[in-house]
């Protein structure tokens, strides 16, 4: 089963910012981008453009790849690795994979610029999609309710993962946050089930403890969710 969220436009396009900003952080900042060197506008601009199918057509091939089903086998560094190995093999999303070269040809502080724009922006989408759930809570069956409380506490491991980055500067944990929304987007498309999500959240947690920060970090974390 997945969550029955009402796809109104607001949440749509929230939905896509998160998922679609958290593979490519420059389309979170057209604005910013404009300023600096336009030329790299133009392709942010056709991306944001995309009709409804198109954008749902990407993030179906997204999710299709994390949706594998050895997908536990792996670490979340692989699994974004083979993310971008599958998108060069497509003719589709030229201008999304071209993003990717772009962000990497950037002035650092330039980079590092957009990269916080980006974080505050998914932020700010997982919060309006989490306000979407709390909505939601009141009427819907306990069933339903378990899995928007489970879906929800992704959302929110991601979005502290992303507020850590934003106090620390630590990049490593955006890879996580990427792949935890990634995750999330499979379920709402039916691609995995809510007993995935669970393990999500404890192999997320293992990783980011073992890996990337210390105990006490992590436990601010995980614990003040």
């Amino acid at each position: 089963m997945t969550v029955v969220v009402e796809t109104t436009e607001i949440y749509a396009q929230e939905f896509h910012s998160a998922v679609f900003g958290s593979v490519r952080p420059i389309l979170c900042a057209p604005e910013y981008v404009r300023r600096m060197r336009r030329h790299y506008y133009f392709d942010i601009e056709k991306v944001l453009n995309w009709d409804e199918e198109k954008k749902n057509r990407l993030v179906d091939f997204l999710v299709e790849i994390v949706s594998a089903p050895n997908f536990y086998d792996e670490d979340f560094e692989f699994w974004l690795e083979e993310v971008e190995r599958k998108l060069q093999e497509l003719e589709e999303f030229e201008e999304f994979k071209r993003l990717k070269g772009y962000l990497e040809r950037i002035d650092p502080k330039q980079r590092e610029k957009i990269i916080d724009i980006a974080v505050n922006r998914i932020m700010s989408s997982i919060d309006t999609i989490l306000r979407e759930f709390v909505y939601q809570m009141p009427y819907v069956d306990e069933k339903s309710l378990n899995e928007l409380f489970i879906t929800g506490s992704i959302l929110r491991v991601a979005r502290r993962l992303l507020e850590h980055y934003r106090r620390s500067k630590d990049k490593k944990v955006i890879i996580p946050a990427t792949i935890l929304i990634l995750r999330f987007a499979a379920y709402v498309r039916g691609r995995i089930g809510i007993d995935d999500l669970l393990s999500d959240i404890s192999i997320s947690a293992n990783y980011v403890r073992n890996r990337i920060i210390s105990d006490d970090i992590f436990k601010d974390i995980i614990c003040n969710m």
